[in-house]
This record gives C-alpha cells, structure tokens and sequence, in this order.
C-alpha cells in the first residue's frame, strides 16, 4: 500500500538530488575547460595551441574555481532548475491505487486526493 513519505525523507531525497546534480555539472565544467586550454587558439601560430601537459597545472587553480562556482550557482539555483526541465508529475491515490499525471485537479473518483508519487512510498500490508 501507498504511504506518504516523512518530510525528513523527502528532504534528504532532494539534497541528494541537488548535490548529484551539482557535481554533474562542476564535472562537465572542469572537463570543458581542461579541452579548451588543449584546443585554445594561439595567435603566435595562427592554429591551436600545443599545450604540454606540465602547462595544465599551472591552469588547475583557474578550472577548479570555475568547476568550484559553476557547483555553487547549479546547487543554489537547483529548485528553479528543476522546475524548468520538468515535464510532468506523476501522481497517485494511495485509496484505489489510480495514476493520472498532474492536471490541478486533486481530488479522486473514489473520494481519495492525489499526491505527488516522488512524496509516496510503497510498504507491505502486514
């Protein structure tokens, strides 16, 4: 049966969310900026530049206060984010056990009220 989860539980659930997603996007940054220094334009050259590997740590401070800020603004703005590139909302009626996707409309044929899935949980009857 279908019972709603603790708001200890939920909370925990979307700081792991938040912090997964932030360290995603401080990733992508950090290896988008090790690509660029590799692949810079060089201006004495006119081509790409020939980094050497030893030219990348003198760089490390630079991508990792990137990386560093990119995982702050991600972590800060998460809530918004979230809402932005979501499509749909699952819903349920713990009562028949009826899915719909969110339409506003919460309350239920069997008289029963819709909650959002991610806040349900699921345990066995005893």
């Amino acid at each position: 049966m279908w019972v709603k989860k603790e708001f200890t539980e939920i909370v925990k659930e979307e700081n792991k969310k938040k912090i997964r997603t932030s360290l995603y996007a401080a990733l992508i940054s950090f290896l988008y900026n090790i690509v660029e220094i590799k692949f810079e334009y060089n201006s004495h050259t006119s081509g790409p530049s020939n980094t050497i590997w030893n030219e990348y740590f003198y760089q490390i401070p630079k991508i990792l206060l990137i990386s560093g800020l990119v995982f702050m603004i991600v972590y800060a703005l998460y809530p918004n984010l979230k809402n932005l590139f979501q499509r749909r909302k699952p819903m349920i009626c713990p009562e028949c056990d009826k899915t719909k996707d969110d339409d506003g409309q919460l309350s239920c044929e069997c008289g029963g009220v819709f909650y959002e899935i991610k806040n349900m949980k699921w345990v066995e009857e005893d």
